[in-house]
């Protein structure tokens, strides 16, 4: 098999997780060919959802092999979350003109990006959250501030401590979400 270097710039964006990660819902990329003539030459990523009845066996061209397997070669890697993510779950960017971390120090470093998102949960609760993100200590460290409410609730600074941590990658993200009612 042909194994193709990632760049710095790759490797800081992406990481190879663990098997435990693996759970419906979870979005990760597996190296695949894309082309017939040569189905060694793995060159280029696909992204896959795990669904509820996924197996630990992938096909990767002409192999299949138990996962462990494609995860100790590097053919599997899940995107660290970021900014894109985050607004992909209806968070907007928030605070354009002073950088969250001007207004918001955390003892772990400074945020230097914020975003916000509104509306009715499940429950027809209002919400209203702030996330903020891009730690400059610990790029993977977030907060969230808030509150849901029967009436109108917007996002910002100052609301209640949601959550604070460590949060890797957007199947994560989402998962905390409905868990706070976001």
């Amino acid at each position: 098999m042909m194994h193709i270097k990632q760049s710095s710039e790759q490797l800081n964006k992406y990481y190879t997780p663990s098997i435990e990660e693996f759970y419906p819902g979870f979005v990760f990329e597996q190296k695949v060919s894309n082309t017939d003539k040569d189905s060694n030459l793995y060159n280029s990523w696909e992204k896959v959802t795990v669904y509820k009845d996924f197996s630990t066996s992938l096909n990767c061209g002409t192999h299949s092999s138990d996962i462990s397997y494609f995860l100790d070669i590097g053919y599997i890697r899940v995107k660290y979350l970021d900014k894109e993510d985050i607004e992909s779950l209806g968070f907007k960017e928030w605070l354009k003109d002073k950088l969250p971390g001007e207004v918001l120090g955390h003892p772990y470093g400074k945020f230097t990006e914020a975003s916000s998102i509104n509306g009715t949960n499940s429950e027809g609760k209002s919400y209203g959250a702030t996330i903020f993100y891009g730690n400059t200590v610990d790029s993977q460290y977030i907060q969230i501030e808030g509150a849901i409410a029967p009436g109108p609730v917007y996002g910002y600074i100052g609301g209640k401590s949601m959550f604070k941590g460590i949060i890797k990658n957007k199947s994560e993200l989402k998962i905390l979400l409905k868990q706070l009612g976001i």
